[in-house]
C-alpha cells in the first residue's frame, strides 16, 4: 500500500513537471514570435526603438504626403485627400475605387481642395503607369515620406491600399479609410468625402 502511494506521488510529480516544462516551452515560443513581429514595426528613433504605427495621424504630418510648391512648402488647401497606392495591391474591387476618385476630383477642384497620390519610390513607375491608364490626373508623390520611414513602419499596409486620408488646412487627419472592397463601402467613402468637402467649403 505504501509502495503504491509512493508510486502515485512520483507519477503525479512527474506529470506536473512535464506540464510546467510544456508551459515554459509554449511561453518561450510566444515571446519569440512577439519579438519577431515587433521587429517589423519597431523603428529606431534617436537610438530608441519606437512603434510609429499611426504616425500619419499626428497633427500637421499630412504636409509630408503632398508635393511641395515652388517655395518648398506644402501648398495651402482647405482640404486634401491623400490616396496611398501600392503595386502590391492587386484586388480588382479595390482598384475600382478609381471611379470614385474621378468623381470627387472636379468637386474638390471647384472648391479649391485637392487630391494627391502617394506611393513608394520602388512602386512609382507602376503607379504612374496605372494612373495614366486610368486617366486620373492627380499629382503623385513618389517617396516613403521625407521622414524616411516606410509605409509599413507607420502602420499603412501596402496590401490594403488604396488607403485614404482627408487632411484639413493644417494637414491634420480628420478622416481616414482603408481599401473599400465592395460597391457599398466605396459609396460610403464617397458620401463621407463629399459631405466633409461641403462642410469645409461652407466655412
Amino acid at each position: 500500500m505504501h509502495r503504491k502511494s509512493l508510486a502515485t506521488i512520483i507519477f503525479l510529480l512527474a506529470a506536473i513537471n512535464v506540464g510546467f516544462l510544456w508551459q515554459n516551452h509554449a511561453l518561450k515560443r510566444s515571446v519569440a514570435h512577439a519579438a519577431d513581429s515587433s521587429a517589423v514595426v519597431l523603428t529606431e528613433v534617436d537610438g530608441i526603438m519606437t512603434d510609429l504605427r499611426g504616425m500619419y495621424t499626428y497633427p500637421g504630418i499630412g504636409r509630408y504626403f503632398v508635393p511641395s510648391d515652388s517655395t518648398g512648402a506644402a501648398p495651402e488647401s482647405p482640404l486634401t485627400l491623400v490616396v496611398f497606392f501600392s503595386a502590391e495591391t492587386s484586388c480588382p474591387s479595390s482598384l475600382m475605387e478609381i471611379a470614385v476618385f474621378k468623381r470627387l476630383l472636379p468637386v474638390f477642384r471647384e472648391r479649391g481642395q485637392s487630391i494627391v497620390a502617394v506611393t513608394s519610390k520602388r512602386d512609382s513607375a507602376a503607379i504612374v503607369e496605372f494612373l495614366s491608364k486610368e486617366s486620373l490626373d492627380i499629382p503623385l508623390l513618389a517617396d516613403d515620406q521625407d521622414s524616411g520611414y516606410t509605409f509599413t513602419q507607420i502602420g499603412i499596409s501596402p496590401v490594403f491600399m488604396p488607403f485614404k486620408i482627408l487632411y484639413d488646412s493644417t494637414y491634420t487627419a480628420i478622416y481616414m479609410r482603408g481599401a473599400d472592397n465592395t460597391p457599398e463601402s466605396q459609396a460610403g467613402f464617397e458620401e463621407a468625402a463629399l459631405w466633409l468637402s461641403e462642410m469645409i467649403n461652407k466655412k
